[in-house]
């Protein structure tokens, strides 16, 4: 996602202030129950590699 890096380096966004918080939680502070339900089967099925794919995923979403 090269347009996304260029956005976070443009905006000197540090990745510690939303990755943490995103990575403690797995998604369940932000995301609606039905989707961080879906997030948790995915942590549990795929380990560690889901969680880098669901942040991925939810920035694809918020990107215009």
């Amino acid at each position: 996602m090269p347009e996304l890096s260029k956005a976070l380096v443009k905006f000197d966004v540090d990745i510690e202030v939303y990755s943490v918080k995103w990575f403690f939680s797995m998604w369940s502070i932000d995301l609606p129950f039905d989707y961080a339900m879906t997030a948790l089967d995915l942590y549990l099925v795929d380990q560690q590699r889901s969680l880098i794919r669901i942040a991925l995923a939810i920035f694809a979403c918020l990107m215009p």
